[in-house]
């Protein structure tokens, strides 16, 4: 059993509106729009499809987790120390229909998880400590399309590869548990999806069927996507027995003010795990405070997260969630839709999400039923300033004993409204192929 990263997050430039200028990109637009202009809200908030190229981006899905299709292949072994390699590959057919887009697209592209290559170094050195690193790349399958929505190019060469370095770290570890230093992802909300049962499925495609990078498996919709940033993290190992605990400081994001503001300590997060023997439940937190350097509005962004999944003959249920304020709809404090931090008067919104999930393993098969929720609230009072939910059903089939090479079969229904304005409802059949070494 081998760690399995799993996609990340580029928050770049989100070029939601082209036409209009930074400063009235900051004052709630999609909000404002909707509020002046009913009859034209849904044309404009479909202008955020058209910015795909850079949203797959920054929303695409990967995490730390062992799967036990992995197997490592060792490069290197001599004494004490080690080099070993993982990989995943897969591709789906997918074919889905917007009712509100009315329009079918059919693709054949990567699922949640990108298609990855993972290096892992370890060394026992003969004072007790142990030495590890691990450097991992993504990169997808579906990157020739070239022409998306009205003509916008979903990338800007024929095969432009997206190879992406999501992880690269170093640790340390010895009789005080571990420390870890570099690029990782983040502690906050990082079992919620550790523990989706859909995550070597498609999941939804929210408002981008035609993006080039991975689809979105359950994030805004059943839980926030922990930012990968560099930080420094303590874990506890096996210090206090079930109990593992981890805490970390991680480079914070600059949001208030669109980034003319002073962020004076890092953003801090930490989770809390127990193993119940039966299965497991979990806690975490995230807090950072971002300070305007132009007399704009601090925010201070905090957020819980928590789950627990427990396991009855072949039989697993999962259920966890998360509530916080400043934090956002998709990814953690990242203001990937316009205005979902703070509202109009710069307060920060409150958001919440969850995930309810039960499978059944059969012999070689796994079948999963999903059903998840994330929403922003309105600064108004009125309907969400953000609403999504995800309703899945899948089927694993693995053709090996050790399960590394699978055939999954899904369908789903992903809903997406913004102040009550429905603006996708796509039904997405996915069948593909999932290899593991």
């Amino acid at each position: 059993m081998v760690p399995l990263a799993y996609v990340s997050a580029d928050v770049e430039t989100v070029c939601f509106y082209k036409e209009i200028d930074y400063e009235k990109k900051r004052k709630c637009t999609v909000t404002n729009t909707l509020k002046e202009d009913k009859a034209m809200s849904i044309q404009t908030i479909r202008k955020i499809k058209k910015c795909s190229n850079t949203l797959y981006r920054a929303i695409s899905l990967t995490a730390i987790t062992t799967l036990p299709a992995m197997a490592e292949i060792t490069l290197y072994e001599s004494d004490n120390t080690s080099v070993k390699v993982d990989v995943l590959l897969n591709t789906f057919y997918v074919n889905a229909d917007d009712d509100v887009a009315d329009k079918q697209e059919s693709r054949v592209k990567i699922g949640f998880l990108p298609n990855i290559l993972g290096f892992n170094f370890s060394n026992q050195m003969s004072n007790g400590l142990k030495l590890g690193g691990r450097v991992s790349f993504w990169t997808s399958s579906s990157d020739s399309r070239r022409q998306g929505l009205s003509g916008v190019e979903s990338q800007s060469s024929l095969t432009i590869g997206h190879i992406d370095t999501r992880q690269i770290y170093g640790t340390v570890e010895g009789n005080f548990g571990e420390i870890l230093f570099g690029k990782d992802f983040g502690l906050f909300a990082r079992s919620n999806i550790l523990k989706d049962e859909m995550l070597l499925g498609f999941g939804n495609n929210g408002l981008f069927v035609e993006n080039s990078f991975v689809s979105y498996g359950n994030i805004g919709a059943g839980y926030l996507y922990p930012v990968p940033t560099s930080q420094i993290t303590w874990r506890s190992k096996e210090l206090f027995g079930d109990f593992n605990v981890a805490v970390g400081i991680q480079d914070p994001e600059k949001l208030a003010s669109g980034g003319q503001s002073e962020e004076s300590a890092p953003r801090l997060e930490g989770e809390l795990s127990y193993d119940l023997g039966i299965g497991s439940a979990w806690l975490g937190f995230t807090s950072q405070e971002s300070e305007s350097l132009v007399g704009g509005e601090d925010i201070e962004s905090t957020g819980v997260s928590y789950g627990v999944q427990l396991n009855a003959g072949g039989f697993r249920a999962t259920a966890s969630g998360f509530t916080g304020e400043g934090l956002g709809g998709l990814v953690n404090t990242a203001n990937i839709l316009s205005d979902s931090i703070v509202d109009a008067e710069g307060d920060e919104r409150e958001s919440s999400g969850y995930l309810g999930q039960v499978s059944y393993t059969a012999g070689r098969n796994r079948f999963v039923v999903s059903y998840g929720h994330n929403e922003v609230e309105c600064d108004s009072g009125g309907d969400d300033y953000y609403d999504s939910d995800v309703k899945g059903v899948v089927w694993f089939h693995d053709f090996t004993e050790k399960g590394n090479l699978k055939l999954v079969a899904e369908y789903n229904v992903s809903e997406v409204s913004v102040s009550g304005d429905k603006l996708a409802d796509v039904g997405t059949v996915a069948v593909g192929m999932v290899l593991t070494f």
